[in-house]
């Protein structure tokens, strides 16, 4: 449980030193922590766990506003898909290679 909190800080360690955009948009790499912990983790909910962590901490740093909420509801999809990638990785046996050049692309689609 402890990586898991390490995952969600690193996710808002990310967004407070992230490109700041016109109303409270932030440009960030808060998606990382979710692409490693699908290549770390072998239970789909302790990603869900992350990505929920990481969609909550983004209202610690510009509050209630439009983009947070848009910006947390992406994050828990990704959370979503990434857990869904851990399902599959779980029925597969797939080399870590090959799941670690699938990871990166899915999230990005």
């Amino acid at each position: 449980m402890v990586l898991v909190g390490v995952f969600i800080f690193s996710g808002w360690l990310t967004m407070v030193f992230a490109v700041k955009g016109a109303e409270s948009t932030i440009f960030d790499l808060r998606a990382v922590p979710i692409i490693f912990g699908t290549l770390i983790f072998r239970d789909p909910r302790l990603v869900l766990i992350i990505s929920l962590g990481i969609a909550l901490s983004r209202y610690t740093i510009t509050g209630f506003t439009n983009p947070a909420i848009t910006g947390s509801i992406n994050i828990l999809l990704l959370g979503c898909l990434a857990a869904l990638l851990i399902k599959l990785y779980n029925r597969k046996s797939w080399t870590y290679k090959r799941k670690a050049i699938l990871s990166p692309i899915c999230p990005m689609n």
